[in-house]
């Protein structure tokens, strides 16, 4: 987690989508981390930032948030987005 804080990229994040390129993999890392509640939450923000589905095959956050919700017990939201999550990837192709 050190890495993302020594990199400037350990608070808050501009509304920039490069950003966005960041945050995922640091929302990851954090719920691996043990901080699931700050990984949920930076995956979230992603899903929220999103913009097409091109950009939610790039980041992935959407996956991910799922699986973190579902080991919080939180399944229907969890289903939710994987199944949002897939139906773009279908679109997508």
């Amino acid at each position: 987690m050190s890495l993302f804080g020594d990199s400037g990229l350990g608070g808050a994040l501009p509304e920039q989508q490069m950003y966005r390129r960041a945050q995922a993999p640091r929302g990851r890392a954090r719920v691996a981390g043990g901080l699931a509640d700050e990984g949920l939450a930076d995956l979230l923000d992603c899903e929220r930032a999103t913009h097409g589905p091109v950009a939610s095959v790039v980041l992935l956050g959407r996956t991910d948030a799922a699986l973190a919700l579902s080991a919080r017990g939180e399944r229907a939201e969890a289903h939710r987005l994987a199944a949002d999550d897939r139906a773009e990837h279908v679109q997508v192709g």
